[in-house]
């Protein structure tokens, strides 16, 4: 069972000076799928459009 890196994605989000609605916008995710994530739910589709976005691997986004 994998557990999303959700620091990684927090301070993504910090850096770049945005908000979590802008964030999801630029994924193309809703705001109840980040919310999901965050709470380590894994929806692959959902982490893949975030890697795009962030310009890393999916698999940087998980840990054991």
């Amino acid at each position: 069972m994998y557990k999303i890196k959700t620091n990684k994605i927090k301070k993504y989000i910090k850096i770049n000076k945005l908000t979590d609605k802008e964030f999801c916008s630029l994924c193309n995710i809703s705001m109840n799928t980040l919310q999901k994530i965050m709470n380590n739910k894994v929806d692959w589709v959902a982490l893949f459009k975030i890697s795009i976005v962030m310009k890393i691997h999916i698999i940087d986004l998980l840990k054991k």
